[in-house]
C-alpha cells in the first residue's frame, strides 16, 4: 500500500505535463509564430474557411501592432488556404493561457475573403 502514493504522484505529474501546446514556425521575414492549430470550419451559409490559431505575445488591445503581425502571418498562411482551394480564412491571435487549474485566454480574429478577381481582402 505504501507504493500507491508515489505511483499516484508520478501519474498525476506525468499527466499534468505537456508540451508548449504550439508548433513554432518561421515566416520568410524571420518572424517566429507559435501556431496552436489549423482547422477547417464549415458554415451552413457561406464558404468553408481555413482557420489558423496562433499565440501572440502582443496585447490584444494594441490593434495596430496586432494587425501588422496578422498581415505578416497572412502572407504565409494564404498559400495554405489557396492550396486547400478555399475562398475564406480566419487568423486568430490568442493570448497565452492564464491560470493554473482553470485556464482562460482571450482571442481576436481577422477574416479574409477571396474576391472574384482572385485577390484577397480582409473583412
Amino acid at each position: 500500500m505504501r507504493y500507491v502514493a508515489p505511483a499516484l504522484i508520478f501519474l498525476l505529474t506525468a499527466c499534468g505535463q505537456s508540451g508548449p501546446g504550439f508548433q513554432l514556425s518561421t515566416l520568410p521575414n524571420g518572424r517566429q509564430v507559435k501556431v496552436l492549430n489549423i482547422t477547417k470550419m464549415f458554415f451552413s451559409k457561406g464558404d468553408t474557411a481555413l482557420i489558423l490559431d496562433y499565440q501572440t505575445d502582443l496585447n490584444l488591445e494594441n490593434k495596430d501592432a496586432l494587425s501588422k503581425e496578422v498581415e505578416d502571418i497572412w502572407q504565409f498562411f494564404k498559400n495554405d488556404v489557396e492550396k486547400a482551394n478555399l475562398k475564406a480564412a480566419v487568423v486568430r491571435a490568442n493570448e497565452a493561457p492564464k491560470g493554473t487549474f482553470i485556464q482562460t485566454k482571450n482571442q481576436y480574429g481577422f477574416s479574409f475573403h477571396k474576391n472574384q478577381d482572385g485577390s484577397w481582402s480582409r473583412g
